[in-house]
């Protein structure tokens, strides 16, 4: 009894000065005095003396989801590890009982908005609901990448067993998932605004406009805590907790906990707010990186992670980044940074650190460098420059659509990689699914996307995929023929800036489906 009362205690004195950090972080970056770091105890203690107004149609919903909220925030702090493995609650499945006492806090919110009666509170408990339907299947992938390594579905027993994974490219990949939702479960730019006060634009906020007093203040204290634990759950999961805490592991994760308030604040201070049809392919995007950790982790290898493995993850995270996009510049740039994560690889893979290094793998290294990272990015955008066109305004499909079919075309590639024997020569296990994985998303950028630009950017994947699925043969291509293939692919790149140029220039515009509509 007394582990639980000092971690409510604890949770109650501490979570709000996390967002006073957060606070402080952006006044800093905006070159303001801004909040002092202690603003959100005054503002808590200045509810609680309050008195609460209701109106006549306000039932018990209305009253009891600010406290019923609270107090889920409080028992799912009671079931994740701070300072060290333990936890006052634990036992197998309380990973699942976590998310849920998250989402029912989220959903007495929701019907306490909608008890209001009022149309605006209403249709921001429609945008929470529908957003935080699909931040749950982020949530619950990241935290199986926490737990399954060990088989164990608990918080305590996941430390122990994603510890020999750090730094695992599947942990990174689950860290960044669980940070894209925590900063959407929590209402944070570039998903909401906490600050905001236009109705037609909120969606956390707008539903506890009718809240006031006490009951306002445990919908801040219920924020705090929410923010601090998804924010502990991802210090977790990339440094596990010790079997006893000390004074030097505690200061430590509490600094760590404020590094991420501190990120946090960096991110509202350098992005701005997302239309509302694009956050949804922002929460998709969480999903699919924590699909990625999960197929990175589970695929078998021959025995640890390599500096190529973290090249190729990065890979298939670009792919899913391009056939996102609708930014033309972005989509090459991505292009331009997937070449030089490519030009790293035979070095990863058969060059440094390998007991028959030859000239072979410097030699390829240097020259995808040169063409893939510098020459065929630099094309590409002088094409845009040239006919004037910065974005995908209407695909063939929406970027929504695509980054799922992204996703899901990684899973099928990972699934062939099961069932493909490479040659011993390749050291990495993740070969063969980042080339399938980048040539089916190369063929759905040319199927998907009406702009030439764009359809030459899926023509770059697809020569990206086989470059992958080369270096597994690597040791039998002979470097004459693979350097061919490259200058192969840099004079069909210029030729088809060319032919953007002409295509810009004669119909002002590049729109590839209007060429359907020539005649002889």
């Amino acid at each position: 009894m007394g582990a639980i009362l000092g971690r409510l205690a604890f949770l109650l004195a501490f979570a709000p000065f996390l967002q006073g950090v957060i606070g402080r972080t952006k006044a800093i970056a905006a070159g303001r005095t801004g909040p002092p770091l202690l603003q959100p105890y005054h503002d808590i203690w200045k509810l609680l003396r309050k008195g609460a107004v209701y109106s006549p149609v306000e039932g018990v919903l209305f009253r009891a989801g600010p406290t019923v909220g609270l107090a889920c925030a409080l028992v799912a702090g009671l079931l994740v590890p701070l300072f060290d493995s333990k936890a006052p609650m634990e036992f197998p499945g309380d990973v699942v009982l976590f998310a849920y006492l998250l989402g029912l806090g989220r959903f007495l919110t929701v019907l306490a908005a909608l008890d209001t009666g009022s149309s605006f509170e209403g249709m921001g408990a429609s945008r929470e609901t529908a957003f935080s339907a699909v931040c749950e299947s982020g949530l619950l992938l990241a935290l199986a990448v926490l737990c399954l390594p060990g088989s164990v579905f608990s918080f305590a027993g996941a430390g122990a067993a994603v510890g020999g994974l750090i730094p695992h490219p599947a942990v990174l990949l689950a860290a960044a998932a669980l940070f894209v939702v925590l900063l959407a479960e929590n209402s944070r730019i570039p998903v909401d605004d906490p600050a905001t006060h236009l109705e037609l634009t909120m969606i956390h906020e707008v539903m506890v406009l009718d809240h006031g007093g006490p009951d306002f203040a445990y919908i801040l204290l219920a924020s705090a805590v929410k923010l601090f634990l998804m924010s502990a759950v991802l210090v977790r999961l990339l440094v596990p907790a010790p079997a006893a805490a000390t004074e030097a592991t505690s200061a430590i994760f509490l600094a760590t906990v404020l590094a991420v308030g501190v990120l946090v604040g960096i991110v509202e201070s350098t992005m701005a707010r997302l239309r509302l049809s694009r956050v949804p392919q922002l929460l998709f995007s969480a999903t699919a990186l924590a699909l990625i950790a999960l197929a990175v982790l589970f695929h078998p290898t021959a025995g640890g992670w390599e500096a190529a493995d973290a090249l190729l993850a990065a890979v298939l995270v670009l792919n899913l980044f391009i056939a996102s996009s609708s930014r033309l510049t972005a989509c090459v740039q991505a292009c331009g940074i997937q070449g030089a994560a490519l030009s790293a690889l035979p070095l990863a893979l058969h060059g440094v650190g390998r007991a028959a290094t030859s000239v072979h793998p410097l030699a390829m290294a240097a020259g995808t460098f040169a063409l893939k990272a510098i020459a065929i990015p630099l094309l590409l955008l002088r094409a845009i420059r040239e006919a004037n066109v910065r974005r995908e305004v209407e695909p063939s499909q929406s970027l929504t659509a695509s980054l799922l079919l992204g996703a899901v075309f990684t899973a099928i590639s990972f699934s062939l990689g099961r069932v493909l024997v490479l040659p011993e020569a390749s050291s990495s296990a993740l070969t063969v699914p980042a080339a399938f994985a980048t040539m089916l998303v190369g063929f759905l950028m040319l199927a998907g996307r009406r702009k030439a630009v764009a359809q030459v950017v899926g023509f770059l994947l697809l020569d990206n995929g086989v470059f992958v699925f080369a270096q597994a043969l690597a040791r039998e291509m002979p470097l004459v023929v693979e350097l061919g293939i490259l200058l192969d692919v840099l004079v069909g790149v210029f030729v088809m800036g060319i032919a953007i140029y002409h295509i810009s220039r004669e119909f002002d515009h590049i729109d590839t489906d209007e060429l359907s509509t020539l005649r002889d």
